[in-house]
C-alpha cells in the first residue's frame, strides 16, 4: 500500500492512459480492473461517491491545484488539465462510439448523439435536398446565467445551397445575389430516441425554442408512439416544426412524416446570439459565407462526415443490441 496514493492519484493514473474522457463510474471500473483500488488501502463502502466528491472538489480548485476538467455535462465526463490541449470534440464522439462498441449501456441511457451519423447520412440526399450538417456541442459553448441558455442550442444545424441543386446557371446565381435572393436555407434538428405521450410535448417545444433562428426546424426520432403522431401534426400546424423518423433497420426507409413550415427569413438576432456563444456555430456560419462567395461548397471537412453505404450499414448494426444482430 502506498500511503500517499489517493482517489485523485487513481483517477489521474487512469485518465493519463485513456484515449477518451471518462465518467466517474468508468474511471472506477477501469481502476478496479487494473487493481489500482488496492493501492488505496481501506476506502469504505461507497468508493464511487468518495471519488466523485474528490473530483468535483478538485475541478473547482485554483489553477495551481486543479488537476481535472469537466469536458461534458451530459453525461459528465472528466479529463486531465495536463492533457487539455489534446481535447477536441472528437474525444466526445469517441466516448459514445466506445460505449456502442462495448455495449456498456442500454438504449434508454445512451446519448442521442449516437444517431447523429444516421441523420447525417439521411440528410445528405433526402427529399429536402442535399443538407450539410454539423453537430453543436452545447457543453463547449459559453454559458449565461443559470437557465438562461436552456433550449438555446440545437443538437445539429444544417444548410443547403442553391448552387448545389445544379439547376441554375452561374450567371443567374450572381444575379440572384444582386437582387438579394436567398442563396441557402438553414435547418435546425433536435434528436430524441423515442417520442410518446410522456415526452412528446416537452421535446417538441424544445425544438421550437432552439430552431427559431433557422428557416426550418425538425424534431427527429427513432421510435414514435402511433397515438402521438396526431398531436405532433397539430403542433406542426400551429408552430411549424416538422417531424423526421429514422429507420435503423433500413436507413432508406427513413421518412419525413411532417415537413416543417418554411420561414422566408432567418432570425438574425438569435443567430448572432448563437455565434457569440458557440465557436462551432460561428465556424458553421463562416463556412456558409465562404461557400456563397465562391458558389461552391468549401471546408467540407468542417461538416459532419457522411458515411458511405457500407459504412452506414456497419454502423447501423453496431447500434442494435447484440442479441438482435443476425
Amino acid at each position: 500500500m502506498k500511503p500517499n496514493y489517493t482517489f485523485l492519484s487513481l483517477a489521474e493514473e487512469i485518465l493519463s492512459e485513456s484515449k477518451i474522457p471518462m465518467t466517474i463510474n468508468g474511471i472506477w471500473d477501469s481502476a478496479v480492473k487494473k487493481g489500482l483500488d488496492k493501492k488505496l488501502g481501506s476506502y469504505g463502502k461507497t468508493p464511487i461517491a468518495t471519488l466523485s466528491a474528490r473530483l468535483y472538489t478538485n475541478v473547482q480548485e485554483g489553477e495551481d491545484k486543479k488537476r481535472f476538467l469537466i469536458v461534458s455535462r451530459n453525461p459528465t465526463l472528466f479529463w486531465l488539465v495536463s492533457r487539455e490541449k489534446e481535447f477536441s470534440e472528437e474525444f466526445i464522439n469517441k466516448f459514445y462510439e466506445n460505449q456502442l462498441v462495448n455495449n456498456k449501456t442500454d438504449d434508454e441511457t445512451i446519448h442521442e448523439r449516437k444517431y447523429h451519423k444516421v441523420l447525417t447520412y439521411f440528410l445528405n440526399s433526402c427529399p429536402l435536398g442535399s443538407i450539410k450538417v454539423k453537430t453543436i456541442f452545447h457543453e463547449k459553448a459559453k454559458k449565461g446565467l443559470k437557465g438562461q441558455d436552456k433550449w438555446l442550442f440545437p443538437d445539429m444545424v444544417g444548410v443547403s445551397f442553391i448552387f448545389s441543386e445544379g439547376y441554375y446557371n452561374p450567371a443567374s446565381i450572381e444575379l440572384m445575389k444582386l437582387v438579394q435572393y436567398p442563396m441557402c436555407k438553414f435547418y435546425s434538428f433536435e434528436l430524441k430516441k423515442s417520442l410518446d405521450f410522456s415526452n412528446y410535448k416537452k421535446s417538441y417545444f424544445q425544438a421550437v425554442s432552439n430552431s427559431s433562428w433557422a428557416n426550418e426546424g425538425y424534431l427527429v426520432c427513432i421510435d414514435i408512439e402511433e397515438e402521438s403522431k396526431g398531436e405532433l401534426k397539430r403542433l406542426r400546424d400551429s408552430f411549424g416544426i416538422g417531424l423526421i423518423q429514422l429507420n435503423l433497420d433500413n436507413i432508406n426507409d427513413s421518412v419525413i412524416i411532417y415537413p416543417a413550415t418554411t420561414k422566408p427569413m432567418i432570425d438574425i438576432a438569435t443567430m448572432n446570439l448563437l455565434v457569440n456563444k458557440s465557436e462551432e456555430f460561428e465556424e458553421f456560419v463562416k463556412n456558409v459565407q465562404n461557400s456563397i462567395k465562391l458558389n461552391e461548397l468549401v471546408n467540407k471537412d468542417r461538416y459532419d462526415e457522411v458515411l458511405d453505404d457500407d459504412e452506414i450499414n456497419k454502423y447501423l448494426l453496431e447500434l442494435k443490441p447484440k442479441n438482435d444482430k443476425n
